[in-house]
């Protein structure tokens, strides 16, 4: 058994081994002769690395559906700043809301940032016109701040679930 947050860096670990052993088999998979010769023997390494590989590829796959699976059973208590109320969020769902709103947190900060009237300058020979934003952007400065704040608050729920659920995986080969 190992928690959640020690399995995490081995993500990124097996993959980076996944590669190196295919970078390597890729090397040993030909052989430049000055002549015709027929008689080399087959390099049994390139199938040794096609074992290792495939035994990677099954840990991770491994690996990554018994944290998807603990992800979609185990919970972390999120306070939504907006609502003023507290809820359970399956960390499966707290990981995909925090992603989406990182991505709209860019937008939004975007919004906050345009200014509501601003002369344009045209290029010599064309005129110059002025550009107001149809919103308010002072709200969406105050939308910005509110969902960084959610966002910040439910990222370090998931840390802290990390510390505190396991998977059924064995670690000792990777670290």
């Amino acid at each position: 058994m190992a928690k959640i947050i020690e399995v995490l860096p081995l993500i990124s670990n097996i993959r980076n081994k996944i590669q190196e052993k295919a970078s390597e088999r890729r090397e040993l998979s030909v052989i430049a002769l000055d002549t015709f010769d027929s008689s080399f023997s087959i390099n049994s390494n390139v199938d040794k690395l096609t074992e290792e590989i495939n035994k990677l590829i099954s840990d991770l796959s491994n690996l990554l559906t018994k944290i998807a699976q603990a992800n979609d059973v185990n919970t972390v208590d999120f306070f939504d700043m907006d609502e003023q109320n507290g809820t359970k969020l399956t960390v499966s769902k707290a990981l995909t809301l925090v992603k989406l709103w990182r991505d709209e947190l860019s937008e939004l900060k975007k919004l906050s940032k345009r200014q509501p009237t601003r002369l344009v300058q045209g290029y010599p020979g064309n005129s110059s016109f002025y550009e107001f934003a149809t919103y308010d952007t002072e709200k969406y400065k105050i939308l910005a701040l509110q969902l960084e704040k959610n966002i910040n608050y439910l990222s370090s729920a998931i840390d802290l679930a990390g510390y505190e659920y396991e998977i059924d995986f064995d670690i000792s080969e990777y670290m």
